[in-house]
């Protein structure tokens, strides 16, 4: 039988789907540990076979064998007003470099034109693809499809057992406050202010919106909060958290605009990364953005983070 390309079939094609990123893990070096890589079990593939659109799921197939696939199943609006489009697409390693991952990427790019198409998007539309730095083969091909790098996401990790003991004070004047529950309101809320106005705005709510109530679902003794003395505002925070599997992460590091350049950030994380060395951790990791104007990359690295991969976002108009 011929390379064919056809939409779903439904749930029954989970389980195929899932065995190609089973065969792309080792040649694509997949990190099991990373928030940043894209392992979809098979559970929640079922759940979406059958729930979105079968046209946004393009399936090649070899000889009766499912060899690649992707899919078209989110997009999203960005602040200087594009409508952005992902795709994501996977090849087994035994069929690539033979013009199938070509054919899937045209495939998948007609379909994000299409439903930019239906929501009068195609002005400002922008196709986005996500391939890390170890999936070599992607790379090239969104490179010569005139991709370009947007951002880029770094996975960095620590040993905090190369610590000593002592640690920067909070600088005056901020003091740490414990982390409450009726504090997650405030805490998200700084999250807005850590960023530009433009941002802010969606942080201003009630309530912790519904979708991310699992941001404080941890322990909050690993919650690291600095107010201001006088006003008692929020003025920067740094939120640990230890998995079901041992895993800790620093998931989020934010300092308000006008208290920055202060060493308040510094001296949270110090603090963050005792509090986790204490609770027998041996490795802690955290994302960042490279292209973040505060460079809080380097800040980490002074600490003694370091990459170990890095997540390249990719984009092309139109």
């Amino acid at each position: 039988m011929p390379l064919i390309f056809r939409s779903t079939y439904g749930a029954s094609d989970a389980a195929d789907l899932i065995a190609v990123h089973t065969a792309c893990a080792e040649t694509d070096a997949l990190l099991e540990d990373s928030a940043e890589e894209y392992r979809p079990d098979l559970e929640w593939y079922q759940h979406e076979l059958e729930k979105t659109n079968p046209r946004d799921w393009v399936i090649a197939e070899l000889n009766g064998n499912i060899v690649g696939y992707g899919h078209t199943l989110w997009n999203w609006s960005e602040r200087d007003g594009s409508q952005v489009y992902l795709h994501l697409g996977f090849i087994k390693p035994d069929y690539r470099d033979q013009g199938i991952g070509t054919q899937l990427l045209e495939k998948l790019e007609a379909r994000c034109r299409e439903k930019a198409n239906e929501n009068n998007h195609l002005e400002h539309l922008e196709i986005a693809a996500n391939a890390s730095s170890t999936e070599i083969t992607a790379q090239k091909l969104l490179r010569e499809r005139g991709y370009f790098t947007a951002f880029t996401q770094l996975d960095m990790e620590l040993d905090p057992n190369i610590f000593g003991t002592e640690h920067d004070e909070i600088p005056d004047p901020y003091e740490l406050r414990p982390a409450l529950p009726e504090h997650h309101l405030a805490i998200w809320q700084s999250i807005g202010d850590a960023y530009d106005s433009r941002n802010a705005s969606s942080f201003r709510l009630s309530e912790v919106p519904r979708d991310y109530e699992d941001y404080f679902s941890g322990d909050p003794s690993l919650w690291f909060v600095v107010r201001e003395s006088e006003s008692h505002r929020i003025a920067a925070h740094v939120l640990c958290r230890i998995n079901k599997t041992g895993k800790a992460e620093i998931f989020e590091v934010s300092v308000g605009i006008a208290h920055r350049r202060k060493g308040i950030a510094r001296a949270l994380l110090q603090r963050a990364i005792y509090a986790l060395r204490s609770r027998g951790i041996k490795k802690i990791v955290l994302g960042t953005r490279r292209e973040n104007p505060t460079e809080a990359w380097r800040l980490y690295e002074s600490l003694g983070f370091r990459v170990v991969k890095e997540y390249p976002r990719w984009r092309k108009q139109k």
